[in-house]
């Protein structure tokens, strides 16, 4: 009798994805009630460097599950969180989750997991590896400058160059690598502002 080899649909990949997209999520909901940290709520700063994080080196169906499987549970657990943190902060007050917003977002994070299949090159010595890198970099600039303009805040400041050195150090392979790399990052920071604000303009329709 042959043996038949069954494939699992999820490895430990996918649930560490899942437990860094609650994790991140989680920490999301408690930042927008606290006043230091309010701005990491809004910025998309942590979910870019987890993408990141989840998809390079990844093959594409592997990326993108486990950039899906990040974002889906960081968007419940966000909003699920926030009706917590509420309820603790303003007991007995109702608080109601906006099911059309939720299910946006999470169509958003469906959408996203397109972004995986990108930066899976990060990390690669080659043209899209570089590519890879630069877009991660700007989109992360483009993401800090966008809420910067709000209100400057030393927390987002202090994220924003963590997620950097995530995305550089398992992006950049050497020096020569690093100079392309930065000159890249311009127009893609600048192609992103718009990607980064695209999910405002969506919520307001809804």
């Amino acid at each position: 009798m042959t043996d038949v080899k069954i494939r699992r649909p999820i490895g430990a990949g996918e649930a560490l994805a899942v437990a860094g997209g609650l994790l991140s999520g989680a920490f999301a909901a408690f930042a927008y009630y606290n006043e230091v940290l309010r701005l990491l709520a809004h910025a998309f700063v942590l979910w870019i460097a987890l993408v990141v994080a989840v998809s390079a080196g990844r093959g594409p169906r592997r990326a993108y599950v486990r950039t899906v499987a990040a974002l889906l549970p960081a968007v419940v657990a966000f909003y699920v969180g926030k009706k917590v943190m509420y309820g603790l902060k303003y007991p007995g007050m109702p608080y109601a989750i906006d099911t059309q917003t939720l299910l946006l977002w999470c169509f958003l994070a469906v959408l996203a997991g397109t972004l995986g299949l990108a930066f899976r090159f990060v990390g690669a010595p080659t043209r899209a590896g570089t590519l890879a890198t630069a877009a991660a970099v700007g989109l992360l600039f483009a993401d800090a400058v966008r809420e910067w303009s709000r209100l400057g805040s030393p927390a987002l400041a202090a994220a924003t160059l963590l997620a950097l050195g995530v995305v550089l150090g398992l992006g950049v392979r050497s020096r020569r690598q690093l100079g392309f790399v930065a000159l890249w990052v311009v127009p893609f920071a600048l192609a992103a502002t718009v990607l980064v604000a695209l999910p405002d303009v969506l919520e307001s329709l809804v």
